[in-house]
């Protein structure tokens, strides 16, 4: 892998309507089942993508990623690095840029990819989710070293299984 600069002012939350429109590349994946709900979380490059399927069919997407995006999926872009939250009948999120270390959420799964040094530091991406029968909650943590910091956008989502038939 190739050191890639990015900031994360070029970040985009973006919500798609079954599957993202733009090719993604996979760096690691888990596919989580709940009932006739599929979740495939994605690291792709330093970002994320959480897709949502019933019974096999692509419902909607969470990306969050340094892409161009069509407005009309675009949540939230990270120019300003305020904090952020969006809620959606039975999904929701909230979002974070910070210097400060992140605390790791009581979860049972994980997936995570270190990426090239840059300016002395190693960029990552984790991602953690926690399963039960009603609802998922996933938390995102991706590092941005930049010449004399490092930033942190975290975010912190959940979808209610039992209310996401209005997705359907």
């Amino acid at each position: 892998m190739e050191p890639i600069y990015q900031h994360p002012r070029d970040l985009t939350l973006a919500l798609f309507c079954g599957e993202p429109t733009f090719r993604m590349t996979l760096l690691r994946s888990r596919r989580v089942n709940a009932g006739p709900w599929d979740v495939h979380f994605h690291i792709i490059g330093e970002s994320h993508a959480a897709i949502f399927s019933y019974e096999r069919t692509p419902v909607f997407s969470e990306v969050l990623a340094c892409v161009d995006v069509e407005r009309a999926f675009v949540i939230h872009r990270f120019e300003s690095l305020e904090p952020y939250r969006f809620a959606r009948g039975s999904y929701g999120v909230t979002c974070t840029a910070d210097r400060v270390d992140w605390q790791k959420p009581a979860s049972v799964q994980k997936l995570e990819v270190q990426f090239p040094p840059m300016f002395g530091q190693v960029p990552m991406t984790r991602l953690q989710w926690q399963l039960d029968q009603q609802c998922i909650r996933w938390w995102t943590l991706h590092t941005y070293p930049l010449e004399n910091d490092m930033i942190a956008v975290k975010t912190m989502s959940y979808f209610d299984f039992a209310g996401g038939k209005q997705w359907v």
